[in-house]
């Protein structure tokens, strides 16, 4: 009996189990560190501007700017990697275009994903930096603006 009672708790405690993963798998935001939006306040009156910034810091260059969207490219070291950047009043968002290695003998070239990883995480902290000097901006003239 003690032995049928331990069954059935290992079984339930396993569906538990189950069911909590899946609750967890079917709950999770889909998107990859590297594309997770920036949601953006009242103080950034200006998306693009706070894009071309980031651009700029981390020697990204603009292929095409259109209302809501920023095509950028990064050549580097032998390495093109081109991305669109979304816009709107209330976020920015990413999209991975391609990745290119130019500099080998036999193509398809491979692309080392460390660099891309380490050069989309520099244009995010260019876009970041960007976006905090707007609320350090935005902070200093509500404190001295009313004095």
């Amino acid at each position: 009996m003690k032995s049928l009672q331990r069954s059935v708790r290992l079984c339930i405690a396993g569906i538990s189990l189950g069911l909590a993963a899946n609750a967890i798998a079917q709950t999770s935001v889909e998107y990859t560190f590297y594309n997770d939006p920036f949601y953006l306040s009242d103080y950034v009156t200006d998306p693009a501007a706070v894009i071309n910034k980031g651009l700029k810091q981390y020697e990204w260059q603009v292929v095409e700017q259109s209302p809501g969207l920023v095509q950028a490219l990064l050549d580097h070291k032998g390495y093109k990697l081109r991305l669109n950047i979304h816009y709107s009043d209330s976020k920015i968002w990413f999209d991975e275009v391609s990745a290119e290695n130019n500099n080998c003998s036999k193509k398809p070239c491979e692309v080392e994903q460390r660099h891309i990883d380490r050069w989309r995480m520099g244009l995010r902290r260019g876009i970041a930096k960007a976006i905090t000097d707007e609320a350090v901006k935005d902070a200093y003239n509500a404190v001295y603006s009313n004095k």
